[in-house]
């Protein structure tokens, strides 16, 4: 059986070798993951049930998905992106048709030199929805919409987060599955929606609490308890209905012959260089990886030798692409 290369895997890959043998080959999982990782990931599934409900009550779906979040802020900040998301992008939920959520696909990894298969590899992945647009310059068309969440800068198509996308494999690779599912894409709509970065309000310490003289009240920058969700909820709210273009942005994005024939090259070195890695024994580490995003989940193992079967901190899941064999949802 031939083994799969997803555009997670070939990125965590890319980041580093060590960390990709520790996930996709030995499937080690941390038990905890990271606060982004939680969030986009909440935020990812009350996207999933808005597009699955484009002509019906979106906002209602979304915000039923997030009805057992158990962390009260991570729930505020998604209840109140979506609200923003629906005013901002409701009204032209008719400009597409969902053909399919959660799409999954897999197709032979081809060589872009000789167009044969890859007796070792193949592609694979989800594309978040499969849409036709139904008004526009692409009405008739079949595109993809790709979520993604952000803690950068998106209120500009000229800013450095969308101008990378000309690089970005995992739109190339959606192309492919696209077309692996027999349709002809045309279009990929990066939606894209930024993280809120206020904090909770806490109390002024009581040795640096002022208050006015007339009324004996404290001055209004200071509290005297923590903010509370529903409070923060509120300041939320306004905040992002004061300048939604900050919290969402829709970018076009498209690709040539060229770039497709580009990112098969690429695909099929990194996979040659997966399987000799495997072959040999070795993974190297990448230092520089480390601490990118914060510290890496494997650092104690990789710094310290710290074995991952002994760590309460580890996990092996039987399937590193299980999510790829559940059904596909039809909107």
């Amino acid at each position: 059986m031939k083994g799969l290369l997803t555009s997670s895997a070939l990125k965590t890959y890319r980041e580093c070798p060590k960390k990709y043998e520790l996930m996709y080959d030995q499937r080690w999982r941390p038990v905890r993951t990271s606060g982004a990782l939680r969030f986009g990931t909440l935020t990812h599934k009350a996207l999933e049930a808005w597009w699955k409900n484009l002509s019906g009550d979106r906002l209602g779906a979304a915000l039923e998905a997030l009805r057992t979040e158990s962390d009260p802020w991570d729930a505020v900040k998604v209840r109140e992106l979506m609200v923003g998301y629906e005013a901002k992008w409701g009204s032209s939920a008719g400009d597409y048709e969902a053909i399919g959520v959660e799409t999954k696909f897999t197709l032979p990894l081809m060589n872009p030199d000789t167009m044969g298969e890859s007796r070792t590899w193949d592609l694979g992945g989800k594309m978040d929805v499969l849409v036709r647009a139904l008004r526009g310059a692409y009405a008739g068309c079949i595109g993809v919409v790709e979520h993604k969440t952000s803690s950068e800068d998106i209120e500009s198509d000229a800013s450095p987060y969308f101008l990378k996308l000309t690089l970005d494999g995992q739109i190339s690779q959606y192309y492919l599955g696209g077309m692996a599912l027999g349709h002809d894409v045309e279009f990929c709509v990066y939606d894209v929606l930024k993280k809120p970065t206020i904090k909770q309000l806490s109390a002024t310490p009581p040795d640096q609490r002022k208050y006015r003289k007339d009324t004996g009240a404290l001055y209004a920058n200071q509290r005297t308890a923590d903010e509370t969700p529903e409070e923060y909820r509120i300041r939320l709210r306004e905040l992002i209905a004061e300048n939604p273009n900050r919290f969402y942005r829709r970018h076009l994005v498209m690709r040539t012959d060229a770039q497709m024939k580009e990112f098969l090259g690429e695909a099929w070195d990194q996979g040659r260089s997966i399987r000799d890695g495997q072959l040999a024994g070795r993974a190297p580490k990448n230092p520089d990886a480390c601490f990118r995003y914060g510290m890496c989940a494997f650092w104690s193992h990789c710094s310290s030798g710290v074995e991952l079967q002994h760590s309460p901190d580890f996990y092996q899941i039987p399937d590193p692409h299980a999510e790829l064999k559940e059904e596909t949802v039809q909107a």
